[in-house]
């Protein structure tokens, strides 16, 4: 049969706008209707949510028709081809989409079943008349598919915004300085202590401020996500589905009560309760405001079509709904770089508390703070100890693994991160004594929501046996002049804090609310704990739990203090008799040559070799793989400079696509100034034998000061101050990791124009199988430009290019292929190091 007589331009228009909304904007839109927080934390305003819907329904598929116009136009003979290439692509998505809703394929059969749909579409699209006609109707996406997302219920209310009316004003009996403090992520179990208290020796200031305040030990979030829990808390009413956490929803608010009486120290990170007449907020133009919102919607969109076993090596899309991927231009990370600590912005707004002028208006200091809100990456000094946020196990979907070494890691690490939250709860309330605050003001101190440690359980979503893991979070009230600490066990739930400031200075909440004042007798009258959680269904969704979480906390704690006893953090999981070794010399014990059945490696041996013990960032993560013969799993022991310093065993799951993937927490005391040696040892018992340790690996100090420093790695922005663009996240070769480039790859490496940079070392570990041209320059002075293929390394001299400033930029540019694997990337070359002689 041969083919039938091509549609009209405008018919062409017709159907790739069709197809387009149906394959990429719908499941765009879906996701982004049922998740309004991304609009959110984008400060998004009517005009952007319709310059955004402008361009994704009609102006790129313009683009896609010009394209295939244009290339019709050079090619006349090529024309049905481009078309029905481009509609079987569009096609191809569309498949990929749907069989992700189903789950549980392999890429493989994803990718085999896309593939021949979107073939059979395309050159049945040639033949026949009646296909075309089909796709003709499908045109009307281009209509229903933007209408469909403006017309839910969130988005509406974005368009609708404005409409926003102040509370009525309401005389205050009294106006003390208020200071309201939420972390973020926060579980009451990892503060407390066996006995249920609130563990003192790990978490001082707040026990000094239970001590001073009133604890409301069984008071519970209302929702499980900060985006439905903050306005409760700021609002005193339950949460409903698809309302936005902003002025514009939820109209009376603290904020807006206190306006009139109040000033505003406000630190808002996630949601935009205050409004913008109360705390004035920079905002991009909406051509700006695009740029990034795309790139985040590109990384949503990859996570909705791809088989799970291809979004590991994706950005994770995390609760901040926002710069999955950080802004390309390197200048801009440049700067940016050292302005996201999160340490630091809270120092900051402490900074910022003043004493109360006789004659001002007092302050209303609100922190919502997101910590110890993972990635945990941070000390309780502040420190980093990993350049590396990743949370190895949680997967798609907010499920641990099934792995107890996994989840056991990752709780050490939330709990360094929690004694952070601690060191800077305590210069707060050092900087309201010193400021003369801290006997007259308001205080209140609580969390969120809190978090589940459970293997195979939801980090988020509460079941029955983890509702007190994610429900139960701190709340602390101190009432202006209260010098003695109350503990206080009703059904408190964190609605209530608005109605218990009120009550406070005097009043009633001048709006209809859920909240009590929780030093009230109201609360006893509870019979249950509601957590509500919004899956994009109608209706409330809530997980109901007992009104005493007290036998919940227990067992959770007890949880916490089996993998981990004592709960310092520092203190190794708990994997048998190997845990004993961890403390003592390795001199002590008789060590063997290793069998050969176990091999492993390391990641960061150059952040070993010069280690400052009074940096920004100290390597207590060490992290490596091992290659294991046979089906038994070993127990590692790791040794820094003669000391067993902890224990661990391989991870029985792959991380971005990494097998075996073994990673400790040190103590950094441990460590000593400069070059750090390391051993590693298989650690192999029995029962009622002695420990016998085989070696399997040495890095002397001697050898980790002389390491080379990778400058493409994604860890030396953070130790070494490189940024970098066109550089995916890391992937894995057996044990070499490499990062693809997008064919234009460029690192900002800072020099010493004192001694500058003798020569540049670039390693290329494949090229996809294809011939690429490589282009390698150093601030435009080329430096090699010619074909490879494969692998690939290369040393040059840069006595041609000198540097002449603080840094210099090496870009590294090349061809790029189409994977065959069904990976939507444009591949350049598979960069492994960078590297810089003094």
């Amino acid at each position: 049969m041969s083919p039938e007589r091509s549609p009209r331009p405008l018919v062409e228009l017709l159907h790739l706008s069709g197809l387009w909304n149906i394959a990429i904007a719908q499941p765009v839109f879906d996701i982004l209707a049922r998740s309004p927080e991304f609009f959110v934390a984008h400060d998004a305003r009517a005009v952007n949510v319709w310059a955004f819907v402008i361009l994704t329904s009609f102006a790129m598929p313009l683009a896609l028709w010009g394209a295939v116009r244009g290339l019709s136009w050079l090619v006349p003979a090529a024309a049905s081809f481009l078309m029905a290439a481009s509609c079987g692509g569009l096609l191809l998505l569309t498949v990929l989409y749907a069989v992700k809703q189903f789950g549980g394929a392999s890429p493989e059969i994803a990718f085999m079943a896309a593939g021949v749909c979107a073939v059979a579409g395309a050159v049945s699209y040639v033949r026949y008349a009646s296909v075309r006609l089909f796709v003709t109707l499908l045109g009307l996406g281009i209509i229903l598919v933007p209408a469909g997302f403006l017309l839910q219920p969130p988005v509406s209310r974005l368009l609708d915004a404005g409409s926003r009316e102040p509370v009525s004003t309401v005389d205050l009996a009294t106006t003390p300085p208020i200071v309201m403090v939420v972390f973020d992520e926060l579980p009451l179990a990892s503060l407390l202590d066996g006995e249920g208290q609130i563990d003192a020796e790990r978490f001082p200031n707040f026990d000094a401020l239970r001590q001073d305040a009133t604890w409301f030990r069984n008071a519970s979030t209302d929702a499980e996500l900060t985006i439905a829990a903050l306005p409760a808390i700021l609002t005193g009413t339950r949460p409903v589905n698809g309302r936005l956490p902003t002025a514009d929803d939820y109209p009376t608010n603290l904020f807006t009560l206190l306006a009139p009486h109040y000033r505003m120290h406000v630190v808002e990170p996630v949601t935009r309760l205050c409004p913008d007449d109360l705390c004035a907020r920079d905002r991009l133009d909406p051509i700006r405001w695009l740029a990034p919102v795309l790139i985040d919607v590109a990384v949503v969109y990859l996570h909705t079509i791809l088989p799970d076993d291809l979004t590991e090596g994706l950005p994770p899309v995390t609760q901040d709904w926002r710069d999955f991927v950080s802004n390309d231009d390197w200048r801009a990370r440049w700067a940016r770089g050292r302005t996201g600590d999160r340490p630091e912005s809270v120092a900051a707004f402490i900074e910022q508390i003043e004493a109360e002028p006789d004659s001002a208006r007092p302050a209303f200091h609100f922190l919502h703070v997101l910590l110890p809100h993972e990635p945990w990456v941070y000390l309780p000094t502040g420190q980093r100890f990993s350049a590396s946020g990743d949370v190895a196990g949680v997967r798609d979907g907010g499920l641990w693994v099934d792995d107890r070494a996994a989840v056991a890691f990752d709780y050490q690490r939330h709990l360094l991160q929690v004694g952070l939250v601690d060191a800077l709860l305590g210069r707060l309330l050092v900087r309201l004594r010193d400021v003369g605050l801290y006997e007259e003001a308001l205080i209140v101190v609580t969390a969120d929501h809190g978090a589940s440690f459970r293997p195979g359980a939801s980090f988020r979503r509460p079941s029955q046996a983890t509702f007190a893991d994610i429900a139960a979070v701190p709340l602390f009230v101190k009432r202006p002049r209260q010098r003695e600490g109350q503990v206080v066990a009703e059904n408190v739930w964190l609605l209530d804090i608005p109605a218990t400031v009120a009550a406070e200075l005097g009043v009633r909440l001048p709006w209809e609310a859920d909240s009590v004042n929780a030093f009230d007798a109201v609360p006893t009258a509870r019979s249950d704990k509601r957590l509500f959680y919004d899956d994009g269904d109608d209706g409330e969704n809530t997980t109901v739990g007992p009104a005493d979480l007290s036998a919940g906390l227990l067992e959770a704690v007890g949880w916490k203090h089996q993998i981990l006893p004592t709960a310092d953090p520092f203190e190794q999981p708990q994997l048998g008799r190997a845990d004993e070794l961890v403390g003592q010399s390795l001199e002590r014990f008789s060590i063997r040559a290793g069998s050969g059945e176990v091999t492993v490696d390391t990641d960061t041996i150059a952040e070993l070799g010069n280690v400052n013990p009074d940096a920004s960032f100290i390597p207590s993560r060490i992290a490596g793989s091992a290659v294991v013969e046979g089906s038994d799993t070993p127990t590692l022991a790791i040794v820094v400079n003669g000391v067993v310093a902890a224990t661990t065993v391989p991870y029985t799951f792959p991380v971005a696509g990494r097998q075996n993937l073994w990673e400790v927490i040190v103590d950094p005391g441990l460590f000593v100034p400069g070059a750090n040696a390391i051993n590693v040892v298989e650690v192999r018992e029995a029962p009622d034998e002695p420990v016998v340790l085989n070696m399997l690996y040495t890095m002397s100090a001697q050898e980790s000061a002389a390491a080379g420093r990778n400058l493409s790695g994604e860890s030396a922005e953070t130790l070494w101050g490189v940024t970098a663009s066109g550089l995916s996240p890391t992937e894995w070769n057996g044990t070499r990791p490499f990062r693809w480039s997008d064919g234009d790859a460029r690192l900002a490496i800072p020099v010493d124009p004192e001694a500058p940079p003798s020569e540049l070392s670039v390693s290329i570990a494949m090229t996809g199988g294809a011939d690429k041209s490589l282009v390698i320059a150093v601030d435009d002075c080329v430096l090699f430009d010619s074909v490879i293929q494969g692998s690939w390394s290369g040393t040059f001299p840069l006595s041609s290019c000198p540097v002449a400033s603080q840094r210099m930029e090496v870009s590294i540019r090349s061809t790029t292929h189409q994977p065959t694997n069904g990976d939507p990337r444009l591949l350049g070359v598979a960069v492994a190091s960078v590297e810089i002689t003094p």
